[in-house]
């Protein structure tokens, strides 16, 4: 294949191992390295552009050659990469070039080895994503040593299927614009009428084709349509002057995750289940869209205003990360809920998807979540858990936040995980401190857990331990107080636990409320024997 490039060139613009510049790849193959750094060079050494300049121009250039072989490619900026580490890796060859040990002629030579070898920037899976064997079997032959194969001339038969599919899209993109031109709303109701009433040859053409598209039936077999076929078609993509989609029903639909051409027909057959004619209704799909996107713009906005705060107001900021399913099928995503509490009140922000759980990610999130609901400045405090993420001192979501919001606030992390810390310093006091993940008592226990007898247990009177430390009246208050307690909602059932551990102890509850309240026999019994 030849490189040269119609200049003559001189032999000191010969480049180290390479060869001299081109100033465009030609050839019926795929681009080799040699190809793609010699006009790399071009661009760097005669039109004097930068390395990154140069990479992106001629990465542009071979993008053409995989285009034309129909083959998926990288992202343009990763192919860049891959160039500008192949010149960096000459660059570190090109210094060593006066060396003449055995391991520099070594690299000099696998480097030569390489060059005639195919500049492979194909997607990872692209031998899946092809369809035709001839393309594969061409990829497949181009990473071989020597590039076997070339490219061939114009594929006539694909050729003539690409032209009939880009002409259904500009026929589609045209009944799309006619559609958005006979749905543009007006406030007369005299023209909608006048308009209602003349059903001109254009309007049914074009309501025939619409139909066809909905329907998926081709062209051909909608020429000649019987008179309940017709009639189907025309109800199909009706336009009426009667208003049907209000917020709440807007609303229901987007929560039942029903698109707009559902929507549209669910609407005309609620319609003509209920006796009523759908020529009377707006119920085009462009219409109930645009109608759609209004109502989510004034809900959006209802919230938005409900949320009134005083500057002054000290405003405390939540949030936690959580993998949650995502909207398509078989995947997860990375959430992050967000909330703020002022006085008594809370709201609930938001809970946009991040790309992972990383500091900088949540401290985007919640800025930006915060930009939206106009709340930078009124921020005083914020509320996290005690996970590196939140509370490293370089990369944590608070530290990153405040530098978003231009100053300090208040750290007021999670209580539940701030007494875990307490309580195991407590603990590693009274029983021991371990470096392990799992304690080696609990290890125990979990492998003698099958063997107690968990109907057996004693509570603090069965040896007046309780009497020693509290008075009766102490007794009777704390009993009264958490049967209270006992009867209310709780957010967590740990708290609901506690709560009914201590009355078992203080021998308030036995086993069988226990089982009456939660429904769960010997719960409580279990959770006193781990104790």
């Amino acid at each position: 294949m030849a490189f040269t490039s119609g200049v003559q060139s001189r032999n000191k613009d010969k480049l180290f191992l390479v060869g001299y510049p081109i100033h465009q790849i030609t050839g019926c193959k795929l681009p080799s390295n040699r190809q793609v750094l010699c006009a790399l060079f071009y661009n760097l050494r005669t039109v004097k552009l930068t390395v990154r300049e140069s990479a992106k121009l001629t990465i542009r250039e071979v993008f053409i050659f995989w285009g034309k072989a129909r083959i998926p490619t990288k992202h343009e900026q990763d192919a860049i990469t891959k160039l500008e580490k192949l010149h960096a890796e000459w660059r570190s060859l090109q210094k060593d070039r006066k060396k003449t040990s055995e391991t520099a002629k070594n690299k000099f030579r696998q480097f030569v080895e390489k060059l005639n070898d195919l500049f492979d920037i194909a997607q990872q899976d692209a031998l899946a994503l092809m369809k035709l064997e001839e393309d594969k079997a061409f990829l497949v032959k181009q990473r071989q040593k020597g590039r076997p194969g070339s490219m061939a001339g114009v594929d006539l038969k694909l050729s003539r299927a690409e032209e009939i599919k880009a002409q259904k899209e500009l026929a589609k993109m045209n009944r799309q614009i006619q559609e958005e031109t006979f749905d543009i709303e007006t406030d007369d109701e005299d023209k909608l009428e006048e308009g209602k009433e003349e059903d001109t040859e254009e309007d049914s053409i074009y309501q025939e084709l619409e139909s066809l598209e909905e329907m998926d039936i081709p062209e051909e077999a909608a020429e000649d349509p019987g008179p309940s076929e017709s009639k189907r078609m025309k109800v199909s993509f009706a336009r009426g002057v009667k208003e049907i989609l209000n917020m709440k029903l807007s609303i229901v639909l987007d929560r039942c995750k029903v698109s707009d051409r559902n929507a549209t027909r669910i609407l005309i057959a609620t319609l003509e289940a209920l006796n009523l004619d759908p020529l009377e209704y707006k119920v085009s799909k462009t219409l109930l869209h645009s109608r759609r996107q209004m109502f989510r713009e004034q809900y959006t906005k209802k919230f938005l205003d409900k949320v009134n705060i005083p500057e002054k107001e000290p405003v405390v900021v939540h949030w936690d990360g959580k993998l949650l399913p995502g909207v398509l099928k078989h995947e997860q995503c990375e959430r992050i809920a967000i909330a703020i509490s002022y006085g008594e009140k809370e709201q609930l922000l938001g809970f946009p998807v991040t790309a992972s759980s990383s500091g900088e990610e949540q401290a985007v999130a919640v800025y930006e979540c915060l930009q939206e609901w106009g709340l930078p400045n009124t921020v005083k405090a914020m509320c996290f858990d005690t996970a590196a993420s939140n509370t490293g001192r370089l990369k944590g979501a608070c530290v990153l936040l405040e530098q978003m919001l231009g100053r300090e606030l208040l750290h007021l992390a999670c209580r539940h995980h701030i007494l875990e810390i307490v309580l195991r310093g407590v603990f590693d006091t009274k029983m021991g401190s371990t470096t392990g993940p799992h304690r080696d008592i609990f290890k125990r226990f979990l492998t003698a857990w099958p063997k107690i007898d968990k109907g057996k247990y004693d509570t603090g009177i069965s040896d007046n331990l309780i009497q020693k430390q509290l008075t009766p009246e102490v007794i009777a208050n704390v009993t009264a107080e958490f049967e209270t307690k006992l009867t209310e909602s709780h957010p967590r059932d740990d708290y609901k636990e506690l709560l009914q551990l201590v009355l078992i102890f203080v021998g308030s509850l036995d086993g069988n409320v226990c089982y009456l309240l939660s429904g769960k026999p010997f719960q409580q019994t279990e959770i006193l024997s781990r104790r």
